[in-house]
C-alpha cells in the first residue's frame, strides 16, 4: 500500500470514528476496520483538530456524572448501580480526584460480580482493603466474603503492588480503557499492568 492511499485510510477512519456518536469506538476499531494502524488513526485525528472521540467524551461525562454522585454521598455500590460503572473503575477515578465515596454496610446489598472483582484482587495479591475498594464494599462485610470464600489476603508490600497490577488489568478487562489509563489511575507502571496481563491470560 502506498503511502498516500494509507494517509487516505487512516483520515477516512479518523473521520469514520467521528461520525460514530455512541462512543462504542475507538482509534483501535477504527484502525481494524479501515486495514491501518492505530497510530496512523491517532495522527490522522489531531492533524483534522477533532479533539476529543466519541468515546473519551462519553467516558468524560461518566466521570463528571460519578464524581457529582459520589460528593453527593453515594457509596461505590449506589454509584455503579446508578451509572452502570463498575464499582472498581468507581473507587479508581475516585481516588484519583481525592473523593471520598460513602461506606457500604449491608452485605446483602453487595453486587456479586463486584464481589467476585474484590476477591480476584485479594487472590492476585492485592489487601484486604484493596478488594474491598474494588467491591464497593466496607472493609468488614468484605471479610465475611473471604472467609466465606477461604481465602487468607496477603499483607506484603509485594502483595499491595501486585494487587494494584490485578486491579488495573481488571478495568482494562472490563471496562476498555488502556493500560495506560488504568496503570495511571492506580499509580503504578504500565509495565506491571502488561507483565500481568502476560502472566494471568
Amino acid at each position: 500500500m502506498s503511502r498516500s492511499r494509507s494517509s487516505g485510510r487512516s483520515t477516512d477512519a479518523a473521520r469514520w470514528l467521528a461520525q460514530q456518536a455512541s462512543g462504542s469506538f475507538d482509534f483501535r476499531e477504527a484502525a481494524v476496520r479501515f486495514g491501518v494502524s492505530r497510530q496512523a488513526v491517532q495522527q490522522a485525528w489531531h492533524h483534522l483538530g477533532l479533539g476529543e472521540t466519541p468515546r473519551e467524551k462519553l467516558r468524560r461525562q461518566l466521570q463528571a456524572a460519578v464524581m457529582k454522585l459520589a460528593r453527593d454521598g453515594k457509596t461505590a455500590t449506589e454509584v455503579s448501580q446508578l451509572t452502570g460503572v463498575s464499582p472498581g473503575l468507581v473507587y479508581a477515578w475516585c481516588r484519583r480526584q481525592n473523593v471520598k465515596l460513602a461506606r457500604g454496610h449491608a452485605l446483602h446489598a453487595a453486587d456479586p460480580k463486584a464481589v467476585a472483582v474484590g476477591l480476584a484482587v485479594v487472590r492476585a495479591g492485592g489487601t484486604i482493603a484493596e478488594g474491598a475498594c474494588a467491591a464497593g464494599i466496607q472493609y468488614a462485610a468484605f471479610q465475611r466474603y473471604l472467609k466465606r470464600a477461604n481465602i487468607k489476603p496477603s499483607h506484603s508490600r509485594r502483595g499491595k503492588r501486585h494487587g494494584a497490577s490485578a486491579q488495573a488489568a481488571l478495568l482494562v478487562e472490563r471496562e476498555g480503557i488502556s493500560v495506560n489509563e488504568a496503570a495511571k489511575l492506580h499509580g503504578i507502571a504500565p509495565r506491571s499492568v502488561y507483565d500481568y496481563i502476560k502472566r494471568h491470560p
